[in-house]
């Protein structure tokens, strides 16, 4: 992998990690103001599903198409996975 490659790999991780910590932000700020874990989870659910059943618009190889929402799709899982990691590894218990 040349220097190039890896400096965007390494700013791609750091974006990923700044999104990801932002948005535990925001979890926590949804659970302090009443939200459960479950609300939580289901909000999550259904913009997976949304993904899942959303094409892309124009002339391109529905395949492809299917093809790049799914990646955008485990993407997005992974960055909201590491939201919630990085949420309950901090030891927030609103209980």
């Amino acid at each position: 992998m040349d220097q190039e490659k890896i400096a965007h790999e390494v700013r791609l991780l750091a974006l990923e990690y700044c999104v990801a910590l932002a948005i535990s932000k925001l979890q926590f700020i949804a659970i302090a103001s009443g939200a459960t874990e479950a609300q939580l989870t289901e909000a999550e659910q259904n913009g997976i599903e949304m993904f899942n059943s959303t094409t892309l618009p124009g002339n391109h190889d529905p395949v492809m198409g299917d093809h790049f929402m799914a990646e955008f799709r485990d993407a997005v899982m992974s960055i909201l996975s590491s939201a919630r990691e990085m949420r309950q590894s901090s030891g927030y218990n609103p209980a």
